[in-house]
């Protein structure tokens, strides 16, 4: 019997990347989502999905803004953390009836609240500034909600009919164009199907 609906969830260990997250530190994240087959080897896919690491050393801008009054570069300690929102499709290879192994791709669109968290800026709390703008900004909470895109490479292998154990590299674009605010990751999870 073929299984429609499928559950995934996993944890994950990733890096941000690019000029809008200098000085990042990779970390542990999770996710779970939810797909339906629709044809074939092509399914919808969506899902929530977590992920934070530390930031330690000397940077100008964090998510844009600086991190100083005065706009000089300074030594930070804090984390930045994402939350997205994935939305896409999913594409399963060719494969054997009596194979174990299936390879898929993936992607899609996502919407990140990204949270820059800064403890410290030179050894001091971070000092509240305002902007050429007059906005207030604070160093120590900076959020920003930002739409991308992702795509995902994996394998799953079926240890019942209904449960699979399920391994990917994910690429999420946070703030396109890539090398902006990036994020690379592994995730080691499961599936089950019904």
């Amino acid at each position: 019997m073929a299984h429609r609906f499928a559950v995934h969830f996993g944890g994950s260990y990733g890096a941000p990347a690019g000029s809008e997250v200098p000085r990042t530190e990779a970390g542990p994240g999770f996710e779970v989502a939810g797909s339906y087959r629709a044809w074939r080897s092509l399914s919808l896919y969506g899902g929530f999905a977590w992920h934070s690491s530390a930031v330690k050393g000397q940077v100008t801008r964090i998510l844009d803004p600086p991190v100083r009054p005065d706009r000089r570069s300074g030594t930070v300690d804090g984390n930045v953390r994402y939350s997205r929102l994935r939305g896409g499709v999913r594409v399963d290879a060719y494969r054997m009836e009596d194979w174990k192994f299936q390879i898929y791709l993936m992607g899609g669109v996502l919407w990140t609240s990204v949270e820059a968290a800064l403890d410290t800026v030179d050894g001091l709390p971070p000092v509240p500034y305002a902007d050429p703008a007059g906005n207030l900004v604070d160093p120590g909470n900076i959020t920003s909600s930002l739409l991308g895109a992702f795509g995902r490479a994996g394998v799953d292998y079926s240890v019942t009919s209904r449960f699979a154990v399920d391994l990917s590299f994910t690429f999420e674009t946070i703030d396109p164009p890539p090398g902006t605010n990036d994020l690379a990751s592994f995730t080691l999870g499961g599936v089950f199907r019904f």
